[in-house]
């Protein structure tokens, strides 16, 4: 009878054990921090003509939770900001994952900057951009700082 017992009490610790196991929390299957992270920003072409040439920004980037991006045409989660100037430009982005989900995503976004332009009088200039994205919790990623690019006449 002993035996019995000590068998019946090892037997229900192993499916508490495993019963246990089995309710991780959402946190606990997310492979990246909730926080959205930019990986790179590529821009092309690197050399650009004011007023007629356009920037395309590459932005490979990943989120523990999957909330980048926001249903609504106004909410302007993308921000890239030419360090000469004092403004922000902000861009849409929609969801990148279903809206209710939780999910770790990886991704690019394209972004089309259109007419470029000098601020001084030299036949060129030479400025960078500063990249971030806020997702819908409100988390900020890390600011990404682009390589040069030249604008000229």
């Amino acid at each position: 009878m002993h035996k019995l017992a000590l068998y019946i009490a090892g037997s229900m610790q192993v499916l508490i054990m495993l019963f246990a196991s089995s309710c991780q929390s959402d946190d606990m299957n997310l492979v990246y921090p909730i926080e959205p992270e930019i990986l790179s920003v590529e821009v092309s072409p690197l050399q650009v003509q004011e007023y007629s040439d356009s920037l395309l920004f590459t932005i490979s980037y990943r989120d523990g939770d999957g909330d980048i991006g926001w249903p609504e045409g106004d909410s302007l989660p993308l921000y890239i900001k030419d360090i000469r100037l004092p403004e922000t430009d902000r861009f849409f982005v929609s969801p990148q994952a279903p809206l209710g989900s939780r999910i770790s995503i990886q991704g690019q976004l394209n972004v089309l900057l259109p007419n470029t332009f000098r601020l001084g009088t030299g036949t060129q200039e030479i400025t960078r951009f500063e990249v971030w994205l806020t997702d819908r919790a409100g988390h900020q990623s890390n600011v990404v700082l682009t390589e040069d690019v030249v604008i000229y006449e």
